[in-house]
């Protein structure tokens, strides 16, 4: 596998990024994601399908120009989210886990996301305006 900025190599800060900040509203939005990720831990299978079909970002609800996964979840298309990193078919897999294990596979990366900061992942630059409550938002509604 190629790595490098071209190629959507992980960068943290070393790409200028900072952790998302919510301003005042911190405390009120926290609690809120902890609310959502609940939620959505608690994901079926079928939304999950949804997901891959609308080209959201089951981690972080980054809208992609790529179907992650089949709709039936049974072929990756090992490209990354610019956002948080997941490559779909490497990143979301485990021996013998299909879409219903990936669904608490995504738990926990979007808890690992969270806890870092919801910092965008990929040096190609990041998105002006780019907001994870309205990414979990998506992730919620479409769902």
């Amino acid at each position: 596998m190629e790595t490098g900025p071209e190629h959507g190599e992980p960068c943290g800060s070393a790409n200028g990024s900072q952790p998302f900040s919510s301003g005042d509203q911190s405390n009120v939005i926290g609690g809120w994601l902890r609310s959502l990720t609940f939620v959505l831990g608690h994901m079926t299978p079928q939304a999950l399908a949804k997901l891959y079909e609308t080209s959201v970002c089951p981690v972080c609800g980054f809208q992609l120009d790529f179907e992650p996964w089949s709709h039936d979840g049974d072929c990756p298309s090992f490209e990354i989210c610019p956002c948080c990193g997941v490559q779909f078919g490497y990143t979301d897999c485990a021996p013998d886990v299909g879409v219903a294990g990936r669904v608490e596979i995504y738990s926990r990366l979007r808890q690992a996301w969270i806890d870092s900061g919801m910092m965008w992942w990929s040096r190609r630059g990041e998105l002006v305006g780019r907001n994870p409550t309205v990414q979990f938002e998506r992730i919620q509604n479409v769902a």
